[in-house]
């Protein structure tokens, strides 16, 4: 397979190959891409989310997971968010979400480009979709997309006291959740 790493593969052949690695792999547009780990501050920002989720979701339809769940987005590209809500029919075996309808992304300097363009547009386009939300990792802002009979409109979140409303799920929350026991930047310099 090494040789075929350089051509375009199928979304099949990815996720055969993906199957045998330990490292987790975006595929896009027919190539894979390396993800890496992220910082303290954003595992801490993605873990309370997915902790809060969890809490308010329980065993119900929809069901919360961290950043190993994959996302296979209808053009034939596989993402992972670092928090995923699945409402579709599940299998213990399961990799990928069937029926993604919230993901969450806390952005990094890296890959906050990605995210807020090429990844957007690939979360938007699968139909069960009903909230995006990127969540800064240094500040507390962010903005969450929402999909209704209108189509998809965009909120901006900032500040502690800002709602984050996942009304396809049923859950909201302050930003002060996501960011408990974050340490923020305060005018660019960060609190010790």
């Amino acid at each position: 397979m090494a040789d075929s790493l350089h051509r375009r593969l199928s979304l099949e052949e990815f996720l055969a190959w993906e199957e045998r690695q330990e490292s987790r792999n975006e595929f896009v547009d027919g190539r894979i891409r390396a993800m890496t780990g992220g910082t303290r501050r954003h595992n801490k920002v993605a873990r309370n989310v997915l902790a809060h989720l969890l809490h308010r979701l329980g065993n119900g339809k929809c069901q919360p997971y961290g950043s190993d769940m994959k996302i296979l987005i209808p053009n034939g590209n596989s993402r992972y968010a670092d928090v995923t809500v699945d409402c579709g029919p599940e299998k213990p075996d399961d990799v990928a979400a069937t029926a993604p309808t919230v993901v969450v992304e806390v952005l990094s300097k890296s890959t906050v480009v990605l995210d807020q363009t090429h990844k957007l547009g690939d979360y938007q386009s699968i139909s069960s979709m009903r909230h995006i939300l990127h969540l800064a990792q240094e500040r507390a802002e962010g903005e969450l997309w929402t999909r209704d009979e209108g189509g998809w409109r965009r909120s901006s979140l900032t500040g502690l006291d800002a709602a984050v409303d996942l009304a396809a799920i049923g859950v909201s929350f302050t930003l002060a959740i996501a960011y408990d026991g974050v340490a923020l930047d305060v005018e660019g310099a960060a609190e010790t």
